[in-house]
């Protein structure tokens, strides 16, 4: 009938959190390193970005309000720093409360300049400039699913061609050089965009065994 009111009661469930610290190798607490969880879609193997955090000057961190589901936790420390970025893959039950402590290792570092044929530095792409992106080798590498890979690091190329990729696991790692703005599939996801990746593609590949010393290109 016409004005009729019906009630509806709805209880929202308790939903699922993760928490802990960061720290570095020697115990230290890791400030300001960005916590990213993704969460499995329902199909396929793609995830999406669904709550991001900082850590705090003791280096805790906490995601709430999550719904149950496979999720992928991302460490990136602050810019600057050479502590290793860590990846962390697990289930997380309903209405449950997981502990992940984690400890950012010493990585390496690769620095070198970008140059074009005549030695110069190259013209900025537009506005974005260019990229400089690690992969580990052992990523079977697919230009059509660069933007669901998660890099080991990412850095800027300045004025003069130069870059620096900090904090990168001890291992083979494979270095392209993108012309555009690079972003994750997960977070272009989460914030209303497209299939994520860079704008356009230049792709340098190199090779470089990382230690715990720097590597220069």
């Amino acid at each position: 009938d016409s004005g009729k009111v019906t009630r509806v009661d709805v209880v929202l469930g308790a939903g699922s959190s993760i928490s802990g610290t960061v720290s570095d190798y020697i115990g230290l607490p890791v400030l300001s390193a960005q916590v990213t969880a993704q969460r499995k879609e329902s199909f396929g193997d793609a995830y999406k970005e669904v709550a991001a955090v900082y850590t705090s000057s003791t280096g805790a961190y906490g995601l709430n309000g999550l719904q149950a589901g496979r999720y992928r936790v991302i460490i990136k420390p602050a810019s600057g720093v050479d502590y290793t970025r860590q990846v962390l893959d697990f289930d997380l039950p309903f209405s449950s409360s997981v502990v992940k402590n984690i400890v950012l290792e010493l990585g390496g570092t690769i620095t070198g300049k970008v140059s074009n044929y005549s030695g110069l530095p190259p013209l900025a792409f537009g506005t974005t400039g260019y990229v400089v992106v690690s992969f580990p080798s052992s990523l079977t590498f697919e230009l059509g699913n660069l933007a669901y890979m998660e890099p080991t690091a990412e850095t800027m190329v300045d004025a003069s061609g130069n870059y620096t990729l900090r904090g990168l696991p001890v291992g083979y790692q494979d270095v392209y050089i993108l012309a555009g703005v690079f972003e994750s599939a997960a977070a272009a996801g989460s914030n209303g965009g497209g299939s994520g990746g860079p704008a356009a593609l230049t792709v340098v590949a190199s090779t470089f065994n990382v230690t715990s010393s720097s590597v220069a290109i």
